[in-house]
């Protein structure tokens, strides 16, 4: 019972320490840079008060050599399941991509710059300044995209839209501020104008500041679905 209660003990610490390094990881990078190793390390002690506390209940029972068999292959199973697919998919990820640092991905709605590039995972950091994980078996089935390490930097981008009707520019003024407000990829504490064209009839120009100008062709993308909303229900 003695062994036990140690055991608990220091599965206990395990939580407390691998809760607190995820915790400091968000605003430390030194913490984040160590995050892989700290992960190792807190699976490897799981590992040896499983089978620790296996040993302390069932080592007396006549059935102790099939439960240890049986225990050994479940675990080399999700081993393989959680980390080595990782693995795996990172070298065919590298293959396919051959991924460098400061690269943009995209990657459903998030995207980011690669810090680092892991065996079994790549280090982002969003374009809201917070370093993410993520692992090659989320990124190997997706559709995704690189873009060069060395972009163009941001600025303010002035579009222009055609729509079927200036009577609706309230509505579309209202929307089109909306999305950008509440994109990744556009800077809302810059102004953002929405008006008409003076030079052409029922044009509007519509100027932000983006974060980054690899981000203009997603803009512009989601500005023109936005404008043929409007243009289909006028």
């Amino acid at each position: 019972m003695i062994k036990l209660l140690y055991v608990f003990v220091i599965a206990v610490l395990i939580v407390v320490v691998s809760r607190t390094a995820q915790v400091l990881s968000l605003r430390n990078r030194f913490v984040q840079k160590y995050i892989p190793l700290l992960k190792l390390g807190e699976l490897t002690l799981w590992s040896i008060l499983v089978f620790y506390s296996m040993q302390i209940i069932f080592a007396t029972t006549p059935y102790y050599s099939y439960l240890l068999f049986a225990s050994v292959t479940i675990y080399i199973g999700l081993l393989f399941w959680f980390y080595i697919k990782d693995i795996v998919a990172g070298y065919l990820f590298r293959i396919r991509h051959n991924p460098v640092k400061g690269q943009t991905l995209h990657y459903h709605a998030m995207h980011g710059t690669v810090k680092d590039i892991g065996i079994s995972q790549l280090l982002i950091e969003t374009t809201a300044g917070q370093l993410t994980r993520i692992p090659y078996s989320s990124l190997v089935t997706q559709t995704i995209s690189l873009l060069p390490p060395h972009p163009v930097s941001g600025g303010e981008t002035v579009l222009r839209f055609e729509i079927s009707s200036v009577s609706d520019m309230g509505q579309i003024e209202r929307a089109a501020r909306e999305m950008l407000a509440l994109s990744s990829w556009c800077i809302a504490s810059k102004p953002i104008t929405i008006e008409p064209d003076v030079e052409s009839q029922n044009v509007i120009k519509i100027s932000f500041s983006l974060i980054n100008q690899v981000y203009l062709p997603l803009a512009q993308d989601r500005l023109t679905r936005l404008m043929d909303k409007f243009n289909r229900q006028a």
